[in-house]
Formats: C-alpha cells, structure tokens, sequence
C-alpha cells in the first residue's frame, strides 16, 4: 500500500508475480513503468488485465507500457489522476521472434477485440482529460469514418509513430491548447 513507484523491467520473467501485483488495489501508486522486452531478438508480449488495480489507483499520475498487449478501456479509471500516458509496441518492421504470455481470463490482443477500435481509443481520451503528455508509438488503431472529437485542455506534448492516416487523423480528432508541441514519426 506504500508503494509510490514501480519500474519493471524484463517482466516477462516475472509475468504471474507482476499480473497478480496488476489486480490489487495501489491507493499511493504515483508512476507505473514495465518493459517486457530487454533489446534481445525476442519480443515478449504480455496481456493486461482489463482493469488495472482493481480500478483503485487515485494517485496514479504516470503509465509508460513497453510491448503489452491492452484493451483502451483498461486506462479509464484513471481518468481524474493521469497526467502522463505512454504506450509502446515493438516496431511492426523489426524482425523478430516472438513469445506470447497470455495471463487471467479474456486476455485478448489488441486488434482482435472491439475495445481496439478507433472509437474506442477515442473515448478512452475523453476520460482522461489532464493528460499532459500522450505516446503512442506503434498502437493507433486503423482509423474510422466516426467524427468523435476528444478535448485534452492539458495537453503539452503529443508524440505519435505510426501510419500516416492513423497518426494525422487523430491530431485532427484531438483539441489541444495552441502551445501543445506535437512530434510525429510515419513509417514508410
């Protein structure tokens, strides 16, 4: 209950011990840091827990997530508290072998279920609205037909690395202060 800070590093090591760490209640948990991957050929992919800490996390200010697979809805209860939101996929162009660690029930990853959709990801924004920096690196979603707009009055830096449309559709989508630096990278 103590705990302020957690970085974890190589996790698919420890993938039972962290998922269990991930269904408890963190009422003083300020920074949640986890890479599964340690710049090896193998790319670990671990299944998040569709509700992170029991939905109990109110000091939560900061998530970066390095190859997990999640649903957009598993970040909505932290809508009040997050600040800073970073999530990142192994680059779909780096050639390597992959380990997939399914852990819990009706883990599934993104892109197979419809909590990956583009709307989806849309609406997991509006919940969050004192975001002052998003990342998303590898993990926008195709993009829809839908209009839904998101307001994210807080934003400082947005930083986006993807697929043109996904990338330059969701800066379109996105209502941000004049000031809000955005950084985009596009692959080829």
């Amino acid at each position: 209950e103590r705990v302020q800070t957690v970085y974890f590093d190589r996790s698919a090591e420890h993938g039972v011990t962290l998922y269990s760490f991930l269904l408890e209640a963190a009422p003083a948990l300020e920074s949640l840091h986890l890479s599964t991957n340690d710049n090896s050929s193998w790319v670990y992919v671990l299944f998040f827990p569709s509700i992170l800490f029991a939905g109990k996390a109110p000091c939560l200010r900061k998530i970066v997530l390095s190859d997990y697979q999640f649903g957009w809805e598993t970040f909505s209860p932290f809508g009040a508290s997050l600040t800073h939101l970073t999530l990142r996929r192994a680059s779909p162009c780096q050639p390597a072998s992959r380990i997939t660690i399914r852990l819990g029930r009706n883990t599934q990853p993104v892109g197979s279920t419809p909590d990956s959709s583009w709307g989806s990801l849309i609406r997991m924004l509006q919940v969050l609205p004192n975001l002052e920096e998003l990342v998303l690196v590898h993990c926008i979603p195709t993009p829809s037909h839908a209009e839904l707009r998101v307001s994210l009055p807080a934003l400082r830096i947005l930083t986006l690395e993807g697929h043109l449309d996904g990338c330059v559709r969701l800066v379109r989508h996105i209502e941000a202060p004049i000031s809000a630096r955005i950084h985009v990278a596009i692959l080829s």
